[in-house]
């Protein structure tokens, strides 16, 4: 069985605390990140192999999982539909 260790302790160039707080590191504009999903869901095939109709059951599977980040403060966020015309 595989144990993910997510402690970043003993990482070098980590500041005190552990936290990466960019406004420090001088962004002060809101930063945009882009979430890929890994291919954990056993449900669906490789994204070559997707059909339209699996793209859009992946995205409403996965939209679960963002809309309770989204609802967290500490994430937020907005996502944007790969297929907007088939919600």
């Amino acid at each position: 069985t595989h144990v993910t260790n997510w402690s970043l302790e003993g990482v070098e160039g980590l500041p005190e605390g552990g936290v990466l707080d960019m406004k420090k590191l001088g962004m002060t504009e809101p930063l945009s990140m882009r979430v890929r999903v890994g291919r954990n869901l056993t449900t669906f095939p490789l994204p070559g192999a997707m059909t339209k109709a699996d793209r859009i059951n992946f995205e409403k599977t996965m939209q679960a999982a963002f809309d309770v980040l989204i609802a967290d403060e500490t994430y937020g966020g907005t996502v944007y539909s790969m297929t907007p015309n088939d919600a």
